[in-house]
């Protein structure tokens, strides 16, 4: 086997296949994990095998198994990928907290009701790091938290994630609602009766919109909205101006309903409820996000 073992030469996404394929033994597995085609893994192997100049594997009644210099090979890549974690860690152990930059994968109508009082309580205590919330489709979301570009997400179920290194873990259960600024539409007691109402509703790219269409596909009813609206404060406006019935998250009601400007709607259908939950990478929170987390009692509502 004719090879070149300049380090310099070898190509880091080999190493990464390699890690990959040596836990899972498996070429669909990792093909899954590395979001390849198994073709590729089986390239990959090949070539760091010709880059390093040693056999990595052998099969034996159909299992792949390492070869010994396989396993020196897989024992110092995890050895040095533990030493580049913990000077990562190290560093960040030595960030200023009073400066930084939190960025927070969230739609805005969850942020209302649940992460601006959160927000509230760490920008007390650390006034001088800058938080950034991104609003965008849940798709979105994940992708920017994939490529670092948020440190974590919160959105609601159904999650359809892709990724095999995230964490998900449940936050808070919420009702929704439908209201308007009209008294005599508390009479409305069925969704059915609301089919040809004109209604105001999230943009369909929210978790909001879409647990909505579920409800109203599973009774078999078209959903045909008058207005969509980006935001739940215009919702409430829109409602309160009398344009027609809004669909919003029921925390979000409570101070208009006191001043008697909105009107929640009792239906004798159980209307879908939302499931918040934080998104992370697995193992990878920064020290701003572990400081946020723990300041703000995020897990205990």
């Amino acid at each position: 086997m004719s090879y070149n073992c300049d380090l310099e030469s070898i190509n880091l996404n080999y190493i990464k296949t390699f890690k990959v394929f040596a836990e899972t033994k498996s070429f669909v597995k990792a093909a899954q994990l590395l979001c390849v085609t198994q073709p590729a893994v089986s390239k990959s192997i090949k070539l760091l095998e010709n880059e390093i100049g040693v056999k990595l594997f052998y099969k034996s009644n159909k299992r792949i198994i390492l070869t010994e210099q396989g396993m020196t090979f897989y024992s110092c890549i995890n050895k040095m990928l533990n030493e580049v974690r913990s000077t990562i860690q190290d560093m960040r152990e030595k960030v200023d907290v009073n400066g930084g930059t939190l960025c927070i994968g969230i739609q805005s109508h969850f942020a209302r009701f649940f992460l601006l009082k959160k927000i509230n309580v760490f920008t007390q205590k650390y006034p001088n790091v800058k938080i950034k919330l991104i609003d965008l489709p849940t798709k979105d979301l994940l992708v920017a938290l994939e490529n670092r570009e948020v440190d974590f997400v919160i959105d609601a179920l159904p999650i359809e994630n892709i990724y095999k290194n995230l964490e998900i873990i449940p936050l808070i259960e919420e009702k929704t609602c439908f209201v308007t600024s009209y008294k005599y539409a508390r009479n409305i007691k069925s969704i059915e009766s609301m089919k040809d109402k004109k209604l105001i509703l999230p943009l369909p790219r929210s978790s909001l919109r879409k647990a909505l269409e579920v409800k109203f596909a599973h009774l078999g009813i078209d959903l045909k909205p008058f207005l969509e609206v980006e935001t739940t404060d215009l919702i409430i406006e829109s409602v309160k101006m009398g344009f027609g019935i809004g669909f919003v998250m029921e925390t979000a009601i409570y101070e208009y309903m006191k001043k008697g400007e909105i009107y929640k709607i009792d239906l004798m259908e159980n209307l879908p409820t939302i499931k918040l939950n934080y998104i992370g990478i697995k193992n990878c929170k920064s020290v701003l996000t572990n400081i946020f987390l723990s300041e703000t009692n995020f897990f205990k509502e």
